[in-house]
């Protein structure tokens, strides 16, 4: 009876020192996942929004783009056209002031949000 109690109580000490061995482990796994920035960690909403106006102001960079050309066609087929031609220098002329307005607008806001980024 003393020799299987002896078992018992050995038996148990290892699974308990097991337990420890494996919880420390798991522990050590979760550790290393959180440093790889795998799944799990929270994405910070300042970069959404970041992203979101880069994009925006990404499309309407090439929609600017877009008329610059057309206009230049405009031009080139106006066939001597005064009233085209003029018509397509308006276009590119309108078209520059809208790209430089959105440069300035991408600069300003790179600019805010790496102020509140390096505040937060």
């Amino acid at each position: 009876m003393l020799f299987l109690g002896g078992l018992l109580v050995t038996s148990h000490g290892h699974s308990v020192l097991a337990a420890d061995d494996i919880n420390s482990i798991i522990n050590k796994q979760i550790d290393d996942l959180d440093q790889t920035g795998l799944p799990g960690e929270v994405d910070n909403p300042y970069d959404w929004v970041i992203n979101l106006i880069r994009g925006l102001l990404g499309t309407l960079a090439v929609i600017f783009l877009i008329l610059i050309i057309y206009a230049g066609v405009k031009w080139m087929t106006s066939g001597g056209n005064s009233e085209a031609i003029e018509g397509a220098k308006k276009l590119i002329f309108n078209a520059v002031i809208g790209i430089v307005v959105i440069a300035f607008s991408f600069a300003i806001t790179q600019f805010v949000f790496s102020v509140i980024l390096k505040a937060k």
